[in-house]
């Protein structure tokens, strides 16, 4: 049963609803007419009867920051492996004014102011970042918490596109320039955790909380805790030592995953024969350019380890073209 109350206020007159229902909690809504008011009240009395209605009014009592708060209150975010940053994302976002805007009236207009105020401060990535935290952030209320939506505006809004990702390794003659300046360094760690960075590709915060004793210099993996490199060059001195266990001098080596080519780079430098294997686009500019600096002498990695000299050759089939 729906009533209606006028009410006045110091300057204008509103309409507020109350619909009732056993077994539910009290529904109520406000109007500036009257006909507002009864169209609103007999509606939500029809989706009622018909088991189709959604209450909002928790979603508009709470605002985009209470979630964020709860979210890392409740410790939702340690599932991810670097939770840290998820926390700091959350102050960055407390002191942005999307964070005062109601769960309810959040929309992708919103979404979009905040996209171009963030993009002042940071590069694409990261509001990238930002906006997956917030998306997070809301599917877990509407899954977890109980609150209700129309939509989800996060599915309506498109992330910004990142740019070219980094398309080269380092020249011979950058590395040991970069090398020989390390050297120069009052720190007489910062040459070897250069060399160590190049090698593995590591980022800077895993780099430094590396420790000596975190390295399984047995695992073929090369699991360092419990980063994986997966997607970064293998260490060529941690191969060298794996094909020298492994293999003798004029054995075929097969790598299913040549990704930049760092195994054909060692078997190459150790007069093993070798085949590879890619089918990322990235084996015509990285991996075949790579193999040819290996052949005309370079002098990263383990060149100085075998006194390499250059030399060799291969041959390259792109069977995209059959």
């Amino acid at each position: 049963m729906a009533t209606i109350r006028k009410r006045k206020l110091k300057t204008q007159i509103s309409f507020q609803v109350q619909v009732r229902r056993v077994g539910s909690e009290l529904i109520t809504k406000s109007f500036l007419t009257k006909e507002d008011a009864i169209k609103w009240a007999r509606k939500t009395e029809r989706e009622l009867d018909q088991g189709a209605f959604q209450d909002y009014q928790e979603s508009d009592k709470v605002t985009l920051g209470n979630l964020f708060e709860r979210y890392i209150a409740e410790g939702k975010h340690k599932k991810k492996r670097q939770w840290r940053y998820e926390e700091y994302r959350k102050n960055q976002l407390l002191e942005d004014e999307l964070a005062k805007v109601s769960l309810l009236k959040v929309s992708t207009k919103h979404l979009a102011e905040f996209r171009d105020r963030r993009l002042k401060k940071v590069k694409a990535a990261t509001f990238n970042k930002d906006f997956n935290f917030i998306s997070v952030v809301i599917a877990t209320a509407l899954q977890d918490w109980g609150y209700s939506l129309p939509n989800n505006p996060c599915k309506f809004f498109k992330r910004v596109p990142e740019g070219n990702p980094r398309d080269r390794i380092l020249e011979s003659w950058e590395e040991i320039k970069l090398i020989n300046a390390c050297r120069q360094s009052h720190n007489k760690y910062l040459s070897k955790i250069i060399e160590f960075a190049i090698e593995t590709a590591v980022r800077q915060g895993e780099l430094l909380n590396i420790q000596y004793d975190d390295i399984d210099f047995n695992n073929t993996q090369n699991e360092v805790k419990d980063i994986k490199f997966t997607s970064a060059k293998k260490p060529l001195k941690l191969l060298y030592r794996i094909i020298d266990m492994t293999t003798n001098e004029g054995n075929i080596v097969l790598d299913f995953f040549a990704g930049s080519g760092t195994t054909a780079h060692a078997c190459m430098q150790m007069n093993r024969r070798w085949i590879a294997v890619e089918q990322m686009d990235y084996i015509e500019d990285i991996t075949k350019e790579r193999l040819k600096k290996v052949i005309n002498g370079e002098q990263g990695g383990i060149s100085k380890d075998v006194s390499w000299q250059g030399g060799g050759e291969f041959v390259y089939f792109d069977f995209n073209l059959l």
